[in-house]
C-alpha cells in the first residue's frame, strides 16, 4: 500500500510506526511519500496513495473525503543560524514585513495560516521571495540566504540540533487547523490500511497524551 503525509508528523508518528512494522506485520509494504496536503489530495484521488495525514484543502467537496483528526500543529518563525536577523532578535511581527521569506505554495494551509498572522495583526503581507513545497529545500535556502521561514515545531525540532537554524522570538497565534488521516469515502478499506489507520491513530493519541502531561 501507498501512503502520503505532510511534514509536521513524519518524525514523531508515521516514521517510528515504519520501524516497527517491519516486525510486526512483516507481510505489508508500504510505500511513503512526503508532499503538500494539496499535493497528497490529488494523489488519492488519482489512486497513487490509499491515505493521506494532511489537511482538506479549498476545491475538494467535503463529503468526499473521511477526516479522522489526530494532531496539533503549531509554528515557528525560523532563519538560517547565521542570519544576521539573530544580532538584534525581533519580538513581533511588524518587525518582520521587510523581511523576505521562503513560503509554502499559495494554496497550502501553513501559507495561508502565515497571511491571516499579518492579516490579524494589521499588517501588510511580507515579501515571499521564493515558494518551495519541499522542508529540505526551505531548509537549505534559510543556511544560504537571509530569508525567513515558518516551520511547524516538529520540523524544526528535526534540525535545531545541527545548528544549521533558529527560532525567532516571535509568536504566531494558533491559526493552523489540526492535521488529520484523510482517505476518499468511497475507497474500500484493505486490512492493511485498517491495520496502518488504527496505529497513526493508537500513536497520535499517545503523543498528544504526554504532551498534556
Amino acid at each position: 500500500m501507498a501512503i502520503g503525509t505532510i511534514s509536521a508528523p513524519l518524525r514523531e508518528i508515521i516514521l517510528p510506526i515504519l520501524s516497527d512494522l517491519a516486525e510486526a506485520q512483516p507481510d505489508i509494504s508500504v510505500t511513503l511519500h512526503v508532499s503538500t496536503s494539496h499535493d497528497l489530495i490529488e494523489m488519492m484521488q488519482e489512486g497513487r496513495i490509499d491515505l493521506a495525514i494532511g489537511r482538506p484543502v479549498e476545491g475538494i467537496p467535503a463529503d468526499m473525503l473521511v477526516v479522522e483528526l489526530l494532531a496539533e500543529e503549531h509554528l515557528v518563525i525560523v532563519a538560517g543560524a547565521r542570519n544576521p536577523v539573530h544580532q538584534t532578535p525581533p519580538t513581533c511581527l511588524g518587525e518582520l514585513t521587510h523581511a523576505r521569506w521562503v513560503a509554502h505554495m499559495a494554496a497550502s494551509p501553513m501559507r495561508q495560516a502565515l497571511e491571516a498572522a499579518f492579516t490579524m495583526a494589521r499588517l501588510p503581507l511580507p515579501l515571499f521571495a521564493v515558494e518551495l513545497s519541499s522542508i529540505y529545500a526551505t531548509i537549505e535556502l534559510l543556511t544560504q540566504s537571509d530569508m525567513l521561514a515558518v516551520l511547524s515545531r516538529p520540523v524544526y525540532n528535526s534540525f535545531k540540533d545541527a545548528g544549521i537554524i533558529r527560532e525567532l522570538p516571535v509568536v504566531l497565534p494558533d491559526i493552523l487547523t489540526p492535521y488529520a488521516m484523510l482517505r476518499l469515502r468511497d475507497r474500500t478499506m484493505t486490512p492493511a490500511m485498517t491495520y496502518l489507520s488504527d496505529e497513526i491513530k493508537r500513536r497520535a493519541i499517545r503523543l498528544s497524551d504526554s504532551a498534556i502531561r
